[in-house]
This record gives structure tokens, sequence and C-alpha cells, in this order.
């Protein structure tokens, strides 16, 4: 499995997950930015800003 189908994996994941917990309609531009979220994540191995938790000051 390359990195393309595993980002794809997780995308899939996170919608089924935001489906059975939000009813929140998700957009396209959000589907897409998930998926180069998860793809950049993959391949750096370093979470994108937007997905960084701020540390306890």
């Amino acid at each position: 499995m390359d990195h393309k189908e595993i980002a794809i994996r997780m995308v899939e994941s996170w919608l089924q997950h935001a489906e059975r917990t939000s009813n929140k309609s998700i957009s396209t531009k959000e589907v897409a930015q998930a998926y180069l979220d998860f793809y950049s994540t993959i391949i750096n191995q370093v979470l994108p800003e937007s997905m960084e938790q701020p540390e306890d000051k």
C-alpha cells in the first residue's frame, strides 16, 4: 500500500467517524484539506500546524 492509498483510507475513516458523531455536513474543501494533511503527515512524519495541539504552559 502506498502513501496516497493510506491517506485516502485515513480520510475515509475520518468521514465515517464524522458521519457517526456529528450532524454537520463536511465540505469538499474540508475533505481535500484532510487528504493533504494526512498525506503530508505520512510523508514528513510531522503533524501540520493545523493539526497540532497547543502545548500547556
